[in-house]
């Protein structure tokens, strides 16, 4: 059954309607402050963003929240009598609404353009209305300026959880709301102390506790969960806590004085008449070292002499070609070792890039000096 023929709609009178209170909905006078209000003109039938039209054009702009409240804050703002404020350059002078109020509310636009044009009829370079019941304002541009920005106007906006007797504009689903926060399988839905780290201490702050101990817990099995434990006095114990002394012990998993590296660094026998050879060795990290050579154990015919030279160039050239000092008898109190079996110890810090040890074959045609060496390096 119909009631009212849709098309006998712009036959019905506007008046004022009765006033109607909601009891079960709260609200409160709330301020909006620092909105920018983008304008849009009439592109060829088309709503576009203003990119800097000039002045003389006619454009609206629309507030983000309806029902703009006048000053007092009691009831839908009008002309002369508003909470907003705004500044811009280019709506600059506020006039009333230049159409009938029930000729604007009842009429059927066919597009927005249409709207656009009736709403800023007559109006005059910065002359502007507002319709604060929808939050859009109309206007002629006295300048380019493609916004406004508003300073702040009053809305009505509803309270969360309503009822009487609030006193605020509460979030209920923070810390601080006037609902118990009960806690689940999950745990509380919501903990807070009620002082910020640095401030002053007061009231039950919600703290870090554990188990307090004066011997060790017994050992859970693995992936179960553990007590957090304290000494008695409240100081967190750590896994290198000793309960017997009562304090943390340190230790070296690898310490440096049993670090070590032996290696044989040579294994020659019949070495070839006049022959000078060289075995590197890479000092980086090492404190000290001992060299240890085995000869033929009779004299060959060809005489066997051993060397040690060092070098502390580190620049990236090739160890056979950096600059060689001989440090043999600086190291071990011998020119040289001649046809012998020796030991070399260097048991103080050499601070070297480099040790080599050279070995030479005299011209004797023998072919027969053996030398066999080993090293060991300490950190």
């Amino acid at each position: 059954m119909k009631i009212l023929n849709p098309q006998l709609q712009n036959q019905v009178s506007l008046q004022t309607p009765m006033p109607v209170d909601d009891m079960s909905v709260s609200s409160a006078v709330t301020a909006v402050t620092g909105e920018t209000v983008q304008f849009y003109f009439d592109n060829s039938g088309t709503r576009t963003i203003d990119a800097g039209q000039a002045a003389g054009v006619a454009v609206s702009g629309q507030l983000a929240n309806k029902n703009i409240f006048d000053s007092a804050g009691s009831r839908v703002a009008s002309f002369n009598d508003t909470s907003l404020t705004f500044t811009s350059t280019a709506f600059t002078t506020e006039v009333r609404r230049p159409v009938d109020t029930a000729t604007w509310e009842t009429a059927q636009f066919d597009t927005w353009a249409n709207k656009l044009a009736v709403a800023t009829s007559g109006l005059a370079n910065g002359e502007y209305w507002v319709d604060y019941r929808s939050g859009t304002l109309y206007g002629i541009k006295a300048s380019s300026q493609v916004t406004l920005t508003s300073t702040g106007y009053s809305i009505n906006k509803a309270l969360s959880g309503g009822g009487g007797g609030v006193a605020s504009d509460v979030n209920i689903d923070e810390i601080g709301g006037t609902t118990v926060v009960t806690g689940g399988v999950n745990g509380s839905l919501g903990i807070g102390g009620n002082v910020a780290h640095d401030d002053a201490d007061a009231g039950n702050p919600v703290k870090i506790g554990g188990r307090a101990r004066s011997t060790q817990m017994t050992a859970v099995a693995e992936d179960d969960r553990v007590d957090a434990a304290y000494n008695t006095t409240g100081g967190a114990i750590d896994a290198v806590y000793t309960y017997a002394t009562q304090s943390n012990r340190s230790e070296e998993i690898d310490p440096l004085a049993q670090q070590h590296r032996e290696i044989t660094i040579l294994d020659e026998t019949n070495i070839t008449t006049n022959t000078t050879g060289y075995v590197y060795i890479d000092m980086d990290n090492f404190r000290g070292f001992s060299i240890q050579g085995e000869t033929s154990g009779a004299t060959p015919t060809d005489v066997l002499t051993v060397t040690v030279e060092a070098s502390n160039q580190d620049d990236g050239t090739d160890p056979a070609s950096v600059a060689w000092q001989d440090v043999t008898n600086a190291l071990f109190g011998v020119a040289s070792w001649v046809d012998t079996d020796f030991f070399g110890i260097v048991d103080t810090q050499v601070p070297f890039k480099w040790v080599r040890v050279k070995y030479v074959t005299s011209n004797g045609g023998g072919n027969d000096a053996d030398l066999t060496m080993f090293l060991k390096k300490m950190f």
